[in-house]
Protein backbone atom coordinates (compact mmCIF):
# COMPACT_ATOMS: atom_id res chain seq x y z
CA UNK A 1 0.00 0.00 0.00
CA UNK A 2 1.52 3.72 -0.80
CA UNK A 3 2.32 5.32 3.05
CA UNK A 4 2.26 9.23 2.68
CA UNK A 5 5.56 10.39 4.67
CA UNK A 6 5.63 13.94 5.14
CA UNK A 7 4.74 16.98 3.02
CA UNK A 8 3.12 15.95 -0.12
CA UNK A 9 5.30 12.54 -0.44
CA UNK A 10 4.26 9.23 -1.02
CA UNK A 11 6.22 5.84 -0.43
CA UNK A 12 5.55 2.78 -2.62
CA UNK A 13 7.13 -0.79 -2.22
CA UNK A 14 7.07 -4.23 -3.76
CA UNK A 15 8.36 -7.05 -3.80
CA UNK A 16 9.81 -9.28 -6.67
CA UNK A 17 13.35 -7.07 -6.79
CA UNK A 18 11.37 -3.71 -7.50
CA UNK A 19 12.02 -2.33 -4.09
CA UNK A 20 10.93 0.88 -2.79
CA UNK A 21 10.57 4.60 -4.18
CA UNK A 22 9.78 7.44 -2.55
CA UNK A 23 7.82 10.21 -5.01
CA UNK A 24 7.19 13.87 -4.06
CA UNK A 25 3.74 14.80 -5.74
CA UNK A 26 3.04 18.42 -6.90
CA UNK A 27 -0.24 20.24 -8.48
CA UNK A 28 0.25 22.85 -11.09
CA UNK A 29 -2.99 24.96 -12.00
CA UNK A 30 -6.63 24.67 -10.47
CA UNK A 31 -10.16 23.11 -11.31
CA UNK A 32 -10.33 21.77 -14.99
CA UNK A 33 -6.31 23.24 -15.68
CA UNK A 34 -5.42 20.73 -12.68
CA UNK A 35 -2.17 18.86 -13.38
CA UNK A 36 -0.51 16.60 -11.04
CA UNK A 37 3.20 15.48 -11.00
CA UNK A 38 4.82 12.83 -9.26
CA UNK A 39 8.78 12.97 -8.75
CA UNK A 40 10.62 10.46 -8.24
CA UNK A 41 13.15 11.79 -5.09
CA UNK A 42 14.64 8.45 -4.76
CA UNK A 43 14.69 4.36 -5.17
CA UNK A 44 15.54 1.24 -2.97
CA UNK A 45 16.24 -1.89 -3.05
CA UNK A 46 16.08 -1.97 1.08
CA UNK A 47 12.49 -2.40 1.63
CA UNK A 48 10.83 -5.19 -0.95
CA UNK A 49 7.19 -5.33 1.07
CA UNK A 50 5.54 -7.66 -1.69
CA UNK A 51 2.35 -7.30 -0.17
CA UNK A 52 3.06 -6.68 3.43
CA UNK A 53 2.14 -3.35 4.73
CA UNK A 54 4.87 -1.03 6.17
CA UNK A 55 4.23 2.12 8.97
CA UNK A 56 6.30 5.06 9.95
CA UNK A 57 7.13 6.02 13.51
CA UNK A 58 8.95 9.34 14.20
CA UNK A 59 10.46 10.08 11.54
CA UNK A 60 11.01 6.28 10.40
CA UNK A 61 9.76 3.39 8.29
CA UNK A 62 9.37 -0.35 9.69
CA UNK A 63 8.43 -2.99 7.19
CA UNK A 64 8.75 -6.33 6.13
CA UNK A 65 11.69 -6.52 3.54
CA UNK A 66 10.85 -10.03 1.88
CA UNK A 67 10.50 -10.85 5.35
CA UNK A 68 13.05 -9.66 7.23
CA UNK A 69 12.38 -6.80 8.99
CA UNK A 70 13.80 -3.14 8.73
CA UNK A 71 14.02 0.04 9.99
CA UNK A 72 14.63 2.83 6.95
CA UNK A 73 15.44 6.56 6.80
CA UNK A 74 12.87 7.70 4.46
CA UNK A 75 14.54 11.02 4.01
CA UNK A 76 17.54 8.85 2.08
CA UNK A 77 16.10 5.35 1.61
CA UNK A 78 19.00 4.29 3.72
CA UNK A 79 18.47 1.21 6.21
CA UNK A 80 19.15 1.90 9.38
CA UNK A 81 18.79 -1.88 10.49
CA UNK A 82 17.74 -5.15 9.20
CA UNK A 83 16.73 -7.79 11.54
CA UNK A 84 14.32 -11.34 12.32
CA UNK A 85 13.04 -13.60 9.86
CA UNK A 86 8.93 -13.19 10.27
CA UNK A 87 7.89 -14.40 6.41
CA UNK A 88 5.59 -12.39 4.61
CA UNK A 89 3.45 -11.54 7.52
CA UNK A 90 1.96 -7.58 8.72
CA UNK A 91 2.58 -4.84 11.05
CA UNK A 92 0.60 -2.30 12.87
CA UNK A 93 1.97 0.31 14.91
CA UNK A 94 0.81 0.38 18.45
CA UNK A 95 2.23 3.81 20.16
CA UNK A 96 6.17 2.97 20.44
CA UNK A 97 5.66 -0.75 19.69
CA UNK A 98 5.34 -2.51 16.39
CA UNK A 99 2.74 -6.29 16.81
CA UNK A 100 4.19 -8.22 14.05
CA UNK A 101 1.78 -11.30 12.37
CA UNK A 102 4.67 -13.51 11.09
CA UNK A 103 3.77 -16.05 8.20
CA UNK A 104 3.78 -18.73 10.37
CA UNK A 105 1.28 -17.48 12.48
CA UNK A 106 3.09 -16.23 15.66
CA UNK A 107 2.65 -12.51 17.19
CA UNK A 108 5.49 -10.57 18.23
CA UNK A 109 6.18 -7.84 20.15
CA UNK A 110 9.13 -5.32 19.00
CA UNK A 111 10.11 -2.02 20.44
CA UNK A 112 9.82 0.50 17.69
CA UNK A 113 13.83 2.21 17.75
CA UNK A 114 15.50 2.90 14.64
CA UNK A 115 18.75 2.46 16.89
CA UNK A 116 18.05 -1.53 17.14
CA UNK A 117 15.97 -4.61 16.92
CA UNK A 118 14.48 -5.08 20.33
CA UNK A 119 12.18 -8.50 20.32
CA UNK A 120 10.05 -7.72 23.68
CA UNK A 121 7.78 -11.37 23.03
CA UNK A 122 5.89 -13.39 20.82
CA UNK A 123 3.31 -15.86 21.42
CA UNK A 124 1.92 -18.41 18.07
CA UNK A 125 -1.44 -16.40 17.60
CA UNK A 126 -2.62 -18.68 14.44
CA UNK A 127 -1.64 -22.19 13.22
CA UNK A 128 -0.83 -22.35 9.58
CA UNK A 129 0.04 -19.70 7.17
CA UNK A 130 -0.77 -16.05 8.02
CA UNK A 131 -0.74 -13.17 5.42
CA UNK A 132 -3.40 -11.01 6.45
CA UNK A 133 -3.70 -7.82 8.03
CA UNK A 134 -4.32 -7.58 12.07
CA UNK A 135 -6.55 -5.47 13.62
CA UNK A 136 -6.43 -3.41 17.13
CA UNK A 137 -10.36 -2.14 18.08
CA UNK A 138 -9.51 -0.48 21.86
CA UNK A 139 -8.00 -3.00 23.35
CA UNK A 140 -8.91 -5.99 21.43
CA UNK A 141 -6.35 -7.43 19.00
CA UNK A 142 -8.12 -9.76 15.93
CA UNK A 143 -6.27 -11.68 13.86
CA UNK A 144 -7.12 -14.13 11.38
CA UNK A 145 -5.86 -16.61 8.33
CA UNK A 146 -7.66 -18.99 5.60
CA UNK A 147 -8.74 -21.26 8.49
CA UNK A 148 -9.62 -19.65 12.09
CA UNK A 149 -9.86 -15.81 13.77
CA UNK A 150 -8.82 -15.24 16.93
CA UNK A 151 -9.22 -12.11 19.75
CA UNK A 152 -7.07 -11.36 22.02
CA UNK A 153 -7.54 -9.35 24.83
CA UNK A 154 -4.76 -7.02 25.76
CA UNK A 155 -3.78 -5.04 28.88
CA UNK A 156 -5.08 -1.77 29.37
CA UNK A 157 -2.94 1.24 31.32
CA UNK A 158 -4.77 3.60 33.58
Amino acid sequence: QPRPVGQNRVLVSSGYGHGAKLFQVTQTGEGDEARWNAEELWASLRLKAKFANFVEHEGKIYGLDDGILVCLDPETGDRCWKRGRYGHGQILLVEDLLLVQTEAGELKLIEADPEEHRELGSIQALGGKSWNTLTLSGNRLLLRNADEAVCYELPTVS
